[in-house]
């Protein structure tokens, strides 16, 4: 068995060109670079790249896209019973004005929504956790 040297720990971090031992049981001992690991490491910063499955690695993506939403529920559309048979059955104004507004909202949460979820897409696949078509 191959005995490795004893070597200082250094408190810089690695860099591509420096060279590390190792030890495989197969193919024996030897200094490999240590860019031949690095792309091992799951990021150990926002600059990292990485991939999966064989995609060429990416930094972590942020983009705007990708920020927090939130939805703007709004109150519950108070009705009362229709009192006619025209507007559309709506007692007031108000109450079909009410409607119109919670429809829009909901359709800006659902942009917001589908924006998010298509940056959450592309990121997956920049880094290759899903293949993104069939």
């Amino acid at each position: 068995m191959t005995t490795l040297p004893n070597l200082e720990t250094l408190a810089e971090p690695a860099i591509g060109t420096e060279l590390v031992y190792v030890w495989h049981p197969v193919a024996g001992s030897g200094k490999r670079p240590i860019s031949h690991f690095t792309k091992f490491f799951l990021g150990n910063s926002t600059a990292t790249p990485i991939g999966f499955y064989g995609v060429t690695p990416v930094p972590q993506a942020g983009e705007a896209a990708q920020a927090a939403i939130s939805l703007t529920i709004g109150a519950a559309v108070v009705g009362t019973a229709a009192t006619q048979t025209t507007p559309y059955g709506y007692a007031t104004q108000a109450q079909a004005d009410a409607l119109v507004a919670r429809v829009n909202q909901l359709r800006t949460d659902m942009t917001a929504a589908f924006g998010l979820l298509l940056a959450i897409r592309a990121a997956l696949v920049a880094v290759g956790l899903i293949k993104g078509s069939a």
